[in-house]
């Protein structure tokens, strides 16, 4: 993209100078971000801050951490005084988003470098992410102080008894984290479903024994509300996690014969039932100041699960050769709908078991579909009737 940087900061310097005749002490603020990321070729005036953005959590990718540290020396080359723009969502995810270690080292490294101002968009999930805020408040007052420590002293002030499995659980939220496939990139999985690849129904069941063994060590009513949040923050989790693999299982499943309805089937009363589940937890979460988020994720998601249902449905009913199975299988498709409530899913499982019904079975609800020849006992419309002057052969 292009690189606005030279022209921004010379305006930012010129406006540094004046405003410093009178007021000597005060600071111009700005972000280092979008077409004006890159540090410029000059230096700026001191009064000039520039926070420079990037999205730390990537810090996984040895690749990207390289990167963003060479592009902090050369910011703090060209900058007297120099802030960090991070981001700590929160909302635009549906997982535990934590990377308690990345974000230690980074910000002892740009403390190294002569950094002095941090900021973060957080957005929390306070029901999924823990320690993730207290420990960058913590860090920002020392960054020496030794990460794991820190987490110690959280869990036991925290949960007392149940500090042990409740350790294990962030410790497994962030190795999931850091176990994540491909590049670092910015907002990587920020409202994008396949986030959940690095939490499917397995690991969230890990979890959930994790918080169900605290819950039986916890010695007090807050430690147990304390618990209880993160139970229901993982119960969204686990949710979604269901719903986005059952998804993707049917995209991948091969249909062979015809007895595979059976497993389409299947898999679409598990996804129905997961999705009405959701649906009502989604909306009960809303009324929950703790739980819901600052952004819902189904109002941004780029995602519209459902959809491989119906391909392999018709994959599937495609081999079954007997009406009376299929009939079966259109009133089974139905009900299911009828779980769905006026979901957009509901509606197009309901079309399509319409679709499969023959002819005979239909009511057909306009007088004259022709439009040519008109059915028994049907009055002619008034109006202007067809015209065929003027139009092409053929």
């Amino acid at each position: 993209h292009p690189n606005y940087s030279n022209r921004f900061f010379t305006f930012a310097n010129r406006v540094a100078e004046m405003v410093s005749r009178r007021h000597p002490n005060k600071l111009l603020g700005c972000l280092a971000y979008s077409y004006c990321q890159e540090p410029p070729s000059f230096p700026l005036h001191p009064n000039v801050i520039p926070y420079v953005t990037n999205d730390r959590a990537q810090w996984r990718d040895p690749k990207f951490k390289r990167r963003d540290m060479e592009h902090l020396r050369a910011w703090a080359k060209k900058a007297r005084q120099l802030g960090v723009y991070d981001y700590y969502y929160g909302s635009g995810y549906v997982i535990p988003r934590v990377f308690f270690h990345i974000s230690a080292e980074a910000i002892k490294f740009c403390h190294s470098i002569g950094v002095t101002a941090w900021y973060a968009e957080i957005y929390s999930n306070w029901a999924l992410d823990g320690p993730k805020a207290w420990l960058a408040s913590q860090l920002l007052w020392d960054s020496d102080q030794r990460v794991d420590e820190l987490l110690n002293d959280y869990y036991r002030n925290f949960f007392g008894r149940a500090a042990e499995p409740m350790q294990a659980y962030f410790a497994l939220c962030e190795r999931q984290w850091m176990r994540q496939r491909g590049a670092g990139r910015w907002f990587k999985g920020f409202f994008d479903p396949s986030q959940l690849e690095m939490f499917p129904p397995s690991i969230c069941m890990r979890l959930q024994s994790l918080l169900d063994r605290a819950m039986k060590l916890a010695d007090s009513a807050i430690v147990r509300k304390r618990i209880r949040l993160y139970q229901r923050g993982l119960r969204y989790t686990t949710l979604y996690s269901t719903v986005y693999h059952l998804d993707k299982e049917l995209t991948m499943m091969r249909i062979r014969r015809a007895k595979d309805v059976h497993r389409v089937l299947r898999m679409l009363r598990d996804f129905a039932t997961a999705t009405a589940q959701l649906q009502n937890y989604e909306e009960a979460i809303m009324r929950e100041p703790l739980l819901r988020p600052v952004i819902p994720f189904r109002e941004r998601a780029r995602w519209s699960p459902g959809g491989n249902m119906l391909t392999a449905l018709d994959t599937a009913t495609a081999k079954v050769r007997r009406r009376e199975k299929l009939n079966s299988i259109i009133a089974e498709v139905e009900a299911i709908a009828r779980e769905l409530r006026n979901t957009p899913l509901a509606r197009a499982l309901r079309a399509w078991a319409l679709v499969q019904r023959p002819s005979s079975q239909l009511k057909q609800l306009v007088a004259n579909p022709s439009f040519e020849e008109r059915a028994e006992g049907v009055r002619e419309q008034k109006g202007i009737g067809w015209s065929t002057e003027g139009v092409p052969p053929g």
